[in-house]
């Protein structure tokens, strides 16, 4: 057995180039796949140990003026665990540039506990702050500096006790006209109630927080609550619902499915080139099997040796591969997402199953090498030291139609009866192509979809210069902007509404549309939505969310009445996802249209509209163009290095599918060179016979890829955007270049080969 070490390390040396590719695809795959889940495992974890310690609540009760005895009926409720009060308050820390705090005072500390990063530890009753810990870094603040807090007329000077973490705002944006957090403009802090009262001595408990027993029912609880409350009731917002948590839930969802969608396709075809080059290997060994088996070698031996091969190779690519990603992939994924998020800590962490992932890759791989020997090895060493029979084969189906046959060349004949006798490396070739295709139409696809649905949204959805928020604005107000803007306009109310099925209680997005061209709703099919005068439009999420079909009823919770309204039409739409109504419809239901939201044209007047009183915030479309663009980074790096891999297994594929056709085939072009063949007609041959494998995988990858693109962008949509599926033409056809362009200059270089054939060496028989 030792000789046949020796024998095995000499033979990795020879054939270095073909056991290099098992090396690669072994540590490709595996630095991806463990790259990638690095990232959301350890997020996931970071989270879970997050939420552990901080015992983050699962429900949030907004209201007003909660007493402790409408507090304690609602703890006993059943499936309530624990609850707390908490006062939250929205101050200033800079009048000029309009740095907003949100101010919370819990009553206890026992829920959504902060987490300390520098500083004393928190004390709900004690004076001074606890600033978050991202606005500290952004402004140079350390414990035990005095802050400014504006509230009205009223200034407060406050000691900053400590910097931390709040777990309720992992990804706090502060108003909903951002789509990034800025922590720079939007920040919270933690301080007494005491402290509240000296800014606003009109402050009372206006949330509580829950936890919730095992298997409690939420939306049983929401209705008690609501019951208990009546009219002080403004809406109970589960982990689910709120989304400065679950926006960043649904990110590891997104990056997990990702990871798991794309390495599967990797991994397959991956095997499938270890397969076909740990094949070839063996093959070209057959007559030194023999000889090993003539020599004394037992079959057992033959058969561990060539599955060592596999063994030593796959065993050193995963394991490089698994032991770099952590240095390499994670982090820099990691890194993309710190701008989008607030944690205290973003350690990248692989699961067990990488473990498994690497057992299963070595057992496939030394199997292969095993079985590829079986069959040799089966045979008598004087078989085995002859030169290898060539297997008959039926007649094709299209041998069947003489019309047809007939007029195709003989190169064509050679290339359709070769295609079915090798059936299995046909269709491996046809996967390898079509692999590709997919890897490459989805990952241009996915910067084409999120590019498209920007600009839908972001210049013909939305179509303003500028977006203003209201607070409170009055009739004279508004009509007094309307002079202003020469009417030249969109007003709207936005907000967050509970609403209520026969099923399902559930906090959606909410708008009242008024009359104008500044937002235009289109469905995913780029038809304008028409809003009825009589009746409500909700998206195709929100639908189902709360299991409503076309002309069934639900409950909107708004300033503390229930209005009941008719559901007119359900909708496939990009964004936002929510329930419509107009201006119209709104009113004939019996309410009052208060807009909270002005979208104005770059007009000349803008900017003594912007600084009326009751302008609280204001942001440019372009503004959140860029927002929205910025999210794409989170992604982009993934989808580099997928294309990336797409290229480098087209061409690692496709060379040992023409390494292994053309040593099948030695045989034969040595014939055909001694019957008379030129070496560019063998050439021609070779090229020919690759063509039919690499138009039937495009041809059928354009499909796959498609319908890959079309699962995928729907499964990391989030609770805002749906996207759809969108792939421009120069994508399509830039991916048929790289995936079609790799082939045939993969094709040319095998086909080249055919100036070494050794005819004597080829056609002579050992004896």
């Amino acid at each position: 057995m030792r000789k046949l070490i020796k024998k095995m390390f000499r033979d990795l040396w020879q054939l270095k180039s073909q056991f290099v590719s098992i090396f690669l695809m072994c540590m490709l795959g595996m630095l991806i796949y463990s790259g990638i889940e690095g990232v959301w495992n350890g997020m996931q974890i970071q989270k879970d140990n997050y939420f552990s310690e901080t015992n983050v609540a699962d429900i949030w009760v907004n209201a007003l003026k909660i007493n402790t005895d409408e507090a304690d009926d609602i703890k006993e409720i059943d499936g309530i665990a624990t609850i707390q009060l908490s006062a939250v308050m929205d101050a200033y820390l800079d009048k000029e540039t309009e740095e907003n705090i949100r101010l919370i005072a819990n009553d206890t500390n026992e829920i959504s506990i902060p987490m300390i990063q520098e500083g004393s530890d928190y004390n709900c009753k004690s004076s001074g702050i606890w600033l978050d810990y991202d606005y500290a870094n952004a402004k140079n603040l350390k414990a035990g500096d005095r802050i400014k807090i504006f509230y009205d007329d009223i200034e407060t000077e406050l000691t900053v006790q400590g910097l931390v973490y709040g777990v309720d705002f992992i990804s706090y944006t502060g108003t909903t006209t951002a789509m990034i957090p800025n922590h720079e403009r939007y920040t919270y802090g933690f301080v007494s109630f005491d402290t509240l009262k000296k800014l606003n001595d009109n402050v009372e408990y206006n949330q509580l927080k829950i936890k919730l027993a095992d298997e409690a029912d939420s939306s049983a609880i929401k209705g008690k609550i609501k019951t208990i409350l009546r009219q002080k009731y403004f809406s109970c917002i589960t982990r689910e619902e709120n989304t400065n948590i679950s926006s960043y839930v649904n990110k590891i969802g997104q990056i997990r499915k990702m990871s798991i969608m794309f390495s599967v396709i990797f991994f397959l075809l991956s095997l499938l080139t270890i397969r076909t080059t740990m094949k070839r290997v063996v093959q070209k060994q057959r007559t030194q099997i023999g000889i090993m088996k003539a020599l004394g070698f037992y079959s057992i031996q033959i058969k561990v040796h060539y599955a060592l091969y596999g063994l030593v190779v796959s065993i050193t690519g995963t394991i490089i591969g698994y032991l770099i990603a952590p240095y390499t992939i994670t982090p820099a994924l990691l890194d993309l997402q710190k701008d989008f998020y607030s944690l205290p800590n973003w350690n990248g962490e692989n699961s067990i199953f990488s473990i498994y992932l690497i057992v299963l890759m070595v057992l496939i791989c030394s199997a292969t090498a095993w079985l590829s020997s079986s069959k040799i090895v089966r045979e008598m060493p004087a078989d085995s030291l002859r030169n290898e029979v060539l297997e008959s084969s039926k007649k094709t189906f299209f041998e069947k139609i003489p019309a047809f046959w007939d007029s195709l060349s003989f190169e064509w004949r050679w290339v359709i009866r070769d295609a079915g006798k090798k059936k299995i490396r046909t269709i491996i070739g046809i996967i390898g192509v079509l692999g590709s295709m997919v890897l490459l139409m989805s990952s241009f696809g996915v910067q084409d979809t999120v590019t498209e649905i920007n600009n839908r949204i972001y210049g013909r959805e939305y179509s303003y210069y500028e977006k203003l928020k209201l607070n409170n604005a009055s009739d004279e107000t508004i009509s007094s902007i309307n002079e202003k803007l020469s009417d030249d306009c969109q007003w709207i109310y936005e907000g967050m509404v509970e609403s209520q099925s026969s099923e399902k209680i559930v906090t959606e997005n909410f708008f009242v549309i008024d009359r104008g061209y500044y937002w235009t709703l289109f469905d995913t099919e780029n038809k304008i939505i028409d809003l009825p005068t009589d009746g409500i439009v909700v998206s195709k999420k929100v639908a189902t969310d709360l299991s409503v079909a076309e002309n069934s009823y639900i409950s909107i919770l708004y300033n503390g009445d229930n209005i009941c309204m008719k559901v007119d039409q359900i909708v496939d739409i990009n964004s936002p996802q929510g329930i419509f109504v107009s201006k119209e419809s709104w009113i004939n239901a019996g309410n009052t249209f208060c807009p909270n939201t002005l979208l104005a044209g770059d007009n000349l007047n803008l900017e003594d509209v912007k600084e009326m009183d009751a302008i609280t915030e204001t942001v440019s479309l372009e503004s959140q163009y860029d927002d929205a663009g910025s999210i794409m980074l989170s992604v982009k790096g993934v989808i580099l290095m997928l294309l990336a891999a797409a290229v480098l297994l087209s061409v690692v594929i496709l060379y040992n599918l023409g390494l292994l056709n053309y040593t099948e085939k030695y045989r034969e072009y040595a014939t055909l060179r001694v019957l008379g063949a030129y070496n560019k007609e063998i050439k021609d041959l070779i090229f020919k016979n690759s063509i039919l494998t690499i138009v039937i995988g495009w041809l059928i990858g354009t499909v796959a890829g498609w319908m890959f693109l079309t699962v995928y962008v729907r499964t990391v949509s989030t609770s805002s955007i749906v996207y759809s599926p969108y792939l421009k033409i120069s994508s399509y056809v830039l991916s048929t270049i790289i995936a079609l362009g790799c082939s045939f200059v993969v094709n040319v270089i095998v086909s080249k080969k055919a100036v070494h054939i050794d005819m004597v060496e080829s056609l002579k028989s050992v004896e």
